[in-house]
């Protein structure tokens, strides 16, 4: 066979299993459309984010320079979220397909590749033509596919964040491919380059996974592509050092989102907790925790079962358990043994070097507690197929191996593709899902605050006895637990069951007494008629916080309008509500509106009316249409010099 005979052959097997990789892997997670959004940071990310609703100038305004929203910079996921709003709606359905769609485009570059380089690695002679890195490839394509592992970043509406940084990164590593094939002066070889630096910046925009990209190029280079020359002399002569100046602005994006990140954190501090100190997380735990991640994604993907949204291991831990022992007693030999042997296996040292690099970010050396995510997975297990492939394409000159071999192979991808379709079913609804992370966390503490996530699941439901007994058993194994006291108060308060709710209500503000529980059981209190106590409350925070905008309007609301007369103080109630006015510039329409009802208790029927305007016209300017209407009935009473008062709570029977 000639080589002119073979291309077309070749080629019609090439792009017959690009294609099949394709279509196998939608086939097997397009069970995720039918998921829908998941208190699990969807609410944050998408379903409470005003700013993606619209692809407003304002909007785009807030995409590219917002560093407080979340932990990290991150303007191109928000684009995507934004674009996805604006063609298809809020709609989980197409969210889901996005992420599967992307999935598929991502394995399929995988395999494109993983071929590329199988085929440098293993060219056959002119004259031949050999199936081998085509058929290998694809398996090792595959194999990062439809690994159980990969359901979390697919079946999850947030998980577009890592679908989409991931086919951007390995659109860059394909560019850069194509420009290192090309030879030296070739037409369109720079704009390879080119392109190879703009999807890796988009990348690192959309989320900063590819910290260590640069690193990663450089090992491409070394080990798979060979452009340097042998030797340690082969590092620093004049071939290498063209190769590490190509590297520069790869090295430059990077350290300028560093930078941004920093930065960040120091424009938001609240937002962003300092590092813990050696004091509260020690050297020997940075270090065995470090051991623990590297061995963790090591034997993970080969054992894809009983997988969870968290893993709690980490959470408190003695750095001498052996599990990290073992951890570190495994990357140091394969560590070792890999550098001893460098020359005769290159290719795994490379890949290995490559592993170790890439989880740098996810070790969680400046934050405890860690928690290893699968999702993490997802970005370093593109790792593995070329091992697997490399290995693939070693067998298969051993024609009595081969066939046993693809066979096997076959058989895992089976294996898994049934593992990630029933992996799937465990993401479809927050309540599924939560009860499943229960399950897998067995009597782990972490337990109860999934429980008091499920219980707040149901009270969105209306499922209001259900989220009580999640709420209980929450507390039941974490007594002192604020978040869920408040929320179990909310719930009975919705019931009717007035006592049981101050009760949880105190609880929180005990336990936390921040501003934000006390104002919940201020608030209640004066629901429930205790207007006395509720001002209690209010003064004792705003001794602590004179400057709580919130505190003051609440406070200024209970003393001009209160149904027990004796608790009205009409000049109290304007210095506060002006207080909070001049803190909100004058732009909140509820402090306009208390003020209105302050300036009416204390008879100055002019200024209320004035406020009142001036609440309505704050709404509207903002779209609230219920503040604006409740203040517009408001004013007809201060028009006709009538103060507002609140109707008395009902008495217990």
């Amino acid at each position: 066979m000639t080589a002119t005979a073979s291309q077309p052959p070749r080629r019609r097997l090439e792009w017959a299993l690009g294609l099949l990789i394709l279509l196998i892997t939608l086939a097997v997670f397009w069970p995720a459309v039918r998921g829908e959004f998941l208190r699990w940071d969807d609410d944050i990310n998408i379903l409470e984010n005003t700013h993606i609703r619209s692809l407003s100038a304002e909007n785009l305004r807030w995409m590219g320079t917002d560093m407080g929203y979340v932990r990290r910079y991150i303007p191109l996921t928000w684009l995507g979220f934004a674009v996805n709003n604006a063609v298809f709606g809020q709609n989980p359905k197409w969210y889901h397909a996005g992420n599967i769609g992307l999935h598929g485009l991502s394995a399929l570059l995988v395999y494109l590749i993983l071929r590329q380089l199988l085929t440098r690695r293993y060219s056959p002679k002119p004259a031949e033509w050999t199936a081998a890195p085509a058929v290998c490839a694809a398996l090792g394509a595959l194999w990062w596919a439809l690994n159980p592992l990969r359901v979390e970043v697919v079946a999850w509406a947030s998980g577009r964040i890592y679908c989409q940084a991931v086919l951007l990164l390995l659109v860059a590593l394909w560019a850069y491919l194509q420009y290192t094939l090309a030879e030296p002066g070739a037409a369109g070889r720079r704009w390879w380059y080119v392109t190879s630096l703009a999807a890796s910046a988009a990348s690192l925009l959309t989320y900063p996974l590819a910290l260590a990209l640069p690193l990663l190029l450089v090992i491409l280079d070394f080990f798979a592509l060979q452009r340097f020359n042998r030797g340690l002399a082969g590092c620093w002569d004049a071939q290498a050092r063209r190769l590490w100046i190509e590297k520069i602005p790869y090295i430059l994006m990077v350290m300028a989102v560093l930078a941004v990140t920093l930065w960040a954190r120091t424009q938001n501090p609240e937002f962003w907790e300092p590092p813990p100190t050696l004091a509260e997380f020690g050297l020997a735990e940075r270090v065995m925790q470090a051991f623990y991640i590297w061995g963790h994604y090591l034997w993970r993907p080969w054992w894809p079962v009983d997988l969870a949204a968290v893993y709690t291991r980490l959470v408190a831990f003695r750095p001498m358990d052996l599990p990290f022992v073992l951890s570190a007693m495994g990357v140091v030999g394969i560590s070792g043994v890999l550098g001893w042997h460098w020359r005769r296996w290159p290719g795994l040292l490379g890949i290995w070097l490559g592993y170790l690099v890439f989880l740098v970010p996810m070790l969680g050396l400046t934050e405890h507690p860690h928690y290893p995510s699968d999702r993490y997975g997802y970005f370093v297990g593109l790792l593995w197929p070329m091992l697997i492939a490399g290995g693939l394409c070693g067998i298969w000159r051993k024609t009595s191996l081969r066939m046993l071999v693809m066979v096997v192979s076959v058989g895992w991808l089976v294996l898994c593709s049934g593992l990630s379709i029933r992996q799937i079913s465990t993401w479809q609804n927050s309540e599924v899902f939560f009860k499943h992370i229960i399950r897998t966390l067995g009597m782990d503490n972490y337990r109860a605050d999934i429980h008091r996530r499920l219980g707040r699941e149901y009270a969105l439901r209306g499922q209001l006895d259900a989220a009580i007994e999640s709420y209980t058993a929450a507390l039941a194994m974490l007594p002192n637990f604020p978040v869920a006291h408040g929320e179990l108060g909310q719930v009975y308060e919705l019931q009717g069951k007035l006592d049981q709710a101050l009760e949880h209500y105190a609880a929180a503000a005990r336990i936390q007494p921040t501003e934000l529980r006390v104002a919940m059981l201020a608030a209640a209190l004066a629901r429930a008629g205790k207007t006395t106590q509720a001002i209690q409350q209010y003064q004792e925070i705003l001794r602590l916080k004179p400057d709580w905008s919130e505190g003051l309007n609440n406070l200024a609301w209970l003393l001009a309008t209160a149904s027990d007369a004796s608790a009205r103080d009409g000049i109290q109630s304007v210095q506060l509500a002006e207080r909070a006015c001049t803190l909100t510039s004058r732009k909140n329409a509820a402090c306009l509106g208390t003020l209105a009802a302050a300036y009416a208790e204390a008879g100055r029927f002019p200024a209320a009316v004035a406020a009142a305007q001036e609440a309505i016209a704050a709404a509207k300017a903002v779209g609230d249409t219920v503040t604006a209407n409740i203040n517009q009935r408001l004013l007809e009473g201060y028009q006709q010099g009538h103060a507002f008062h609140e109707v008395p709570a009902p008495k217990a029977p």
